[in-house]
Parts: structure tokens; C-alpha cells; sequence
């Protein structure tokens, strides 16, 4: 707050314009009258459903969990631990 007052008097354009009288307001603008809706513009259309999009994870299925790999049937557990 202090800032933003102390930065905005230091402007030089800001004081001759307080002291400056303002200009009178020009007389208001007569309403216009409501203008009837054309016959050649359609009405607004709604708005087009977007597709729903897929989710943000991966279609794929979960990874196994963590530990010992589970081998598919028909082939042998990895040996890499005993091999050490």
C-alpha cells in the first residue's frame, strides 16, 4: 500500500491533472430502441458435445507387482538370484 501511494504521487502527469477542473460530461445518449432480430440471422446453435476423451492413464493393464516376476506358464522361473 505504502509503496503503490509513494510511486503514484512521484508521477509528474498525476498532479496537473488534480488540479485541472474535469471537463463536463457529455449529455447522455438516447436509449435505442430494441431493433427487432433479423429473419436472416439464425438463432445462436448450442454448443457442439465435445467426444468424451480417454482418461488420462494408460489403457494398459497394471504392472505386476513388485518382487519375484511371475514366469507365464510354459517356461521356466528366471534363475538370476542363484546364479550369484
Amino acid at each position: 500500500m505504502h509503496l503503490l501511494l509513494r510511486e503514484f504521487s512521484l508521477l509528474p502527469s498525476t498532479r496537473p491533472l488534480a488540479s485541472i477542473s474535469p471537463e463536463p460530461a457529455p449529455p447522455p445518449m438516447p436509449p435505442k430502441p430494441p431493433s427487432p432480430p433479423s429473419p436472416d440471422i439464425p438463432p445462436p446453435e448450442p454448443p457442439v458435445p465435445q467426444p468424451a476423451r480417454p482418461p488420462l492413464t494408460d489403457p494398459e493393464p497394471n504392472p505386476p507387482p513388485v518382487g519375484d516376476p511371475v514366469p507365464p506358464p510354459g517356461q521356466q522361473p528366471v534363475a538370476c538370484h542363484r546364479a550369484h
